[in-house]
Parts: C-alpha cells; sequence; structure tokens
C-alpha cells in the first residue's frame, strides 16, 4: 500500500488541473487533496497522552486567545505549538470549515479520521461560541483559561471516540475493503500477461465538460439530485463499456479496471487502464 509521501506524489500527477480547448486550467482539487491528507495523517497519529498547547516563548498570548481569534474571527495566522499533530489540526480549520460552508463535502464519502476530525470541528465551534456567550455575561472574569479547558475536552472527546470498539471495526474493515481490491487487481493483471505475452497498456482519464461538471451547478442540488447524478454517472460508463464491441477504438480489448472518484471543480470522473493486445495493437498515443 500507498504510504503518505507516495500519495502525495500520486497528488502531484493526478490533481490540479483541467486540459479544456487545449488550455491548460488550475483547479483547487490539489490543495484539498492535500489538505485532506495532511489531516488523515494527524488524526492517525494523534495521542491524547501527546497533547500539549505549549506556544513559542516568543509568543505574547495564551492559546485560548490565539484560537478564539481563528474559530470566531477567522485569524489566518499560524499557531505555533510544540505538538505537530495539534499544530495541523489548527492549520488545516479555516481551509476545512471554508470547504464544508461551500458544500465541498456534500458527496465525498471520507476516511474514518477525517469524518472524526469534522466531527471535533464541529465540537470545537459549539465551544468556542459556548464561551463568547459566556464571556459577555460575566465580562472579563472569564478569561481565556477557561477556552483552553474546553479546547483540551474537545480532544479529550476525540480521543475516546478514536478508541471506541465501532470506530476501530470500521478503520479495519475500511482497511480490509482497500487491501481486498488491491488484491484483486494484482490478480487480474497477472492473469492477462498469463493469457497474451504481451500487453499494450493504456490509462485514460474521463471526465465530463465543464458546463456539466460546473459546481454551481450542483450547489443547489438536493440529495436526491446528487443520488440521481451518481447513477448516471455510473450508466454513462456503463454504456461506453456495453458498446465497446461496435467501437474500433476498443479492438483488442482484453480488460479494463475503472476507478470513479469525485473532484471539487471537475465533479465526477473515472481514472480507467485498458489492457489491449499488444498484438494486435500498438502506438497508445494515438
Amino acid at each position: 500500500m500507498f504510504d503518505y509521501e507516495e500519495i502525495d506524489k500520486i497528488v502531484d500527477d493526478k490533481w490540479g488541473y483541467e486540459v479544456i480547448d487545449d488550455k491548460v486550467y488550475v483547479t483547487e482539487d490539489r490543495d484539498i487533496s492535500r489538505i485532506l491528507l495532511r489531516v488523515d495523517k494527524a488524526v492517525r497519529n494523534f495521542r491524547l497522552s501527546d497533547y500539549t498547547l505549549n506556544l513559542n516563548k516568543s509568543s505574547k498570548r495564551n492559546f485560548g486567545e490565539l484560537i478564539f481569534k481563528k474559530i470566531y474571527f477567522g485569524d489566518k495566522k499560524e499557531i505555533k505549538t510544540s505538538n505537530k499533530q495539534i499544530k495541523c489540526f489548527f492549520d488545516c480549520y479555516l481551509s476545512m470549515r471554508g470547504f464544508k460552508k461551500r458544500g465541498l463535502f456534500k458527496v465525498r464519502a471520507h476516511s474514518p479520521h477525517i469524518t472524526a476530525y469534522l466531527q471535533w470541528m464541529d465540537d470545537i465551534e459549539r465551544s468556542v461560541v459556548s464561551f463568547d456567550k459566556i464571556r459577555s455575561i460575566h465580562g472579563e472574569t472569564v478569561n481565556y483559561n477557561d477556552l483552553e479547558h474546553r479546547i483540551y475536552k474537545c480532544f479529550e472527546r476525540l480521543s475516546e471516540k478514536l478508541s471506541e470498539p465501532k470506530f476501530q471495526k470500521l478503520i479495519l474493515k475500511s482497511k480490509q475493503t482497500t487491501d481486498k481490491n488491491y488484491r484483486s487487481m494484482l490478480s487480474y493483471i497477472d492473469k492477462l500477461f498469463k493469457k497474451r505475452s504481451r500487453l499494450l497498456v493504456v490509462r485514460v482519464d474521463l471526465s465530463y465538460k465543464a458546463e456539466i461538471a460546473d459546481i454551481c451547478r450542483r450547489a443547489s442540488f438536493t440529495m436526491a439530485d446528487h443520488v440521481s447524478e451518481f447513477e448516471q454517472v455510473k450508466a454513462d460508463l456503463e454504456r461506453l463499456l456495453r458498446n465497446r464491441r461496435h467501437n474500433k477504438i476498443f479492438r483488442g480489448l482484453l480488460g479494463y479496471i475503472w476507478k470513479l472518484e469525485h473532484g471539487v471543480l471537475r465533479g465526477y470522473h473515472y481514472h480507467v487502464v485498458f489492457f489491449f493486445d499488444g498484438a494486435i495493437r500498438r502506438g497508445d498515443i494515438w
């Protein structure tokens, strides 16, 4: 399986641009993918026993005040703590909140760790709002140390969630599914190579035109609309593959592997690998 460094290289290669009418457009997909990977890694590595809010000595404010400004006012200043995981939790906070408010996570199925982070965000948000209400009533008698305590409680609840048997089973199931698909893919490729001594392997990305994938068009979608779109996307690929016998492009095709993804700007798209008989087909670029 891939480690985070390998995944990061794939992100560089795979996301972040669209080719439309022979012009290259830079998109947000790469940035969002990088942030999601950072969040997933931070939650995986989080241990409550390592929890610390120690700030750099140069900081003149306490942690509670900095967090309040970041969450309540959207302060983009980096919060430098001695714990890398805690630092990442708050470094990614505003970006994740922005993506969430724009509805970019509506049709995405996240890893259990990213889902836990989103729930932690809701917990932090409620804690900051609650602190602000109490402070508006009691004034300066309520200091930012109280907010620090509330923040700790949020991490404490996150730690409890991560250690729950139900969550651990979810992690195991997710890993087993991934491993099963991976092993199945390798077995499938091995069988193709046993069937033919030489294969022409072609990777193709299949996506929709800009007006179809337009995020503004999908912003007002109901859940029924999302389900309908998803079913249509599956039907489109099935139609393409069903008609391959009548399409000369697929002459000599022995097999294929596909993966469906959902990008922020490009919407649904497929990454497909086609395996052709190398004795019949040459010239993969054509």
